[in-house]
Protein backbone atom coordinates (compact mmCIF):
# COMPACT_ATOMS: atom_id res chain seq x y z
CA UNK A 1 0.00 0.00 0.00
CA UNK A 2 1.48 3.13 -0.96
CA UNK A 3 1.54 6.02 1.60
CA UNK A 4 -0.11 9.15 0.84
CA UNK A 5 2.03 12.26 -0.15
CA UNK A 6 1.35 15.33 2.51
CA UNK A 7 0.78 18.38 1.18
CA UNK A 8 -0.06 21.76 3.33
CA UNK A 9 -2.90 23.59 3.04
CA UNK A 10 -3.65 26.25 0.80
CA UNK A 11 -5.14 29.25 3.20
CA UNK A 12 -6.55 31.59 1.33
CA UNK A 13 -5.23 34.83 3.14
CA UNK A 14 -5.59 37.11 -0.04
CA UNK A 15 -9.20 36.84 -0.33
CA UNK A 16 -10.29 36.31 3.47
CA UNK A 17 -8.76 39.70 4.06
CA UNK A 18 -10.53 41.54 1.00
CA UNK A 19 -13.65 40.18 1.22
CA UNK A 20 -16.07 42.54 3.13
CA UNK A 21 -17.52 42.99 6.26
CA UNK A 22 -20.04 39.61 6.58
CA UNK A 23 -18.54 38.42 3.56
CA UNK A 24 -18.54 34.79 4.72
CA UNK A 25 -22.00 35.04 5.63
CA UNK A 26 -23.23 36.85 2.22
CA UNK A 27 -21.33 33.52 0.18
CA UNK A 28 -23.11 30.97 2.22
CA UNK A 29 -26.20 33.27 1.36
CA UNK A 30 -25.52 32.82 -2.51
CA UNK A 31 -24.71 29.29 -3.05
CA UNK A 32 -26.93 28.03 -0.32
CA UNK A 33 -24.35 26.48 2.01
CA UNK A 34 -23.70 27.30 5.57
CA UNK A 35 -20.64 29.43 7.01
CA UNK A 36 -18.42 26.28 8.27
CA UNK A 37 -18.63 25.03 4.38
CA UNK A 38 -17.31 28.54 3.30
CA UNK A 39 -15.08 28.58 6.15
CA UNK A 40 -12.95 25.55 5.60
CA UNK A 41 -12.71 26.07 1.58
CA UNK A 42 -10.94 28.99 2.24
CA UNK A 43 -8.80 27.76 5.07
CA UNK A 44 -7.62 25.02 3.10
CA UNK A 45 -9.45 22.27 4.91
CA UNK A 46 -10.95 19.19 3.43
CA UNK A 47 -14.24 20.14 1.10
CA UNK A 48 -15.38 18.36 -1.80
CA UNK A 49 -13.55 19.65 -5.15
CA UNK A 50 -16.75 21.05 -6.83
CA UNK A 51 -17.81 23.02 -4.20
CA UNK A 52 -14.84 24.11 -3.13
CA UNK A 53 -14.52 25.59 -7.02
CA UNK A 54 -17.77 27.54 -6.58
CA UNK A 55 -16.73 29.04 -3.01
CA UNK A 56 -13.62 30.30 -3.96
CA UNK A 57 -14.72 31.45 -7.49
CA UNK A 58 -17.69 33.56 -5.98
CA UNK A 59 -15.14 34.71 -3.14
CA UNK A 60 -12.51 35.92 -5.41
CA UNK A 61 -15.43 37.81 -7.53
CA UNK A 62 -16.56 39.34 -4.14
CA UNK A 63 -13.20 40.10 -3.25
CA UNK A 64 -12.27 41.59 -6.37
CA UNK A 65 -14.76 43.91 -6.14
CA UNK A 66 -14.85 45.06 -2.93
CA UNK A 67 -11.18 46.22 -3.38
CA UNK A 68 -12.44 48.16 -6.02
CA UNK A 69 -14.99 49.89 -4.63
CA UNK A 70 -12.67 50.30 -1.29
CA UNK A 71 -9.10 51.44 -3.44
CA UNK A 72 -10.94 52.95 -6.86
CA UNK A 73 -13.68 54.39 -6.15
CA UNK A 74 -13.39 56.87 -3.76
CA UNK A 75 -13.45 60.09 -6.08
CA UNK A 76 -16.97 60.87 -7.75
CA UNK A 77 -17.40 59.64 -11.34
CA UNK A 78 -17.39 61.90 -13.85
CA UNK A 79 -18.59 59.06 -16.79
Amino acid sequence: MKKKEWKPRLIRRDIISNLPVGGQLMLAAKLGLNRTEINAALNGRRISKEKKDIIIKEAEYMAAINIWKTRFCKYPSKI
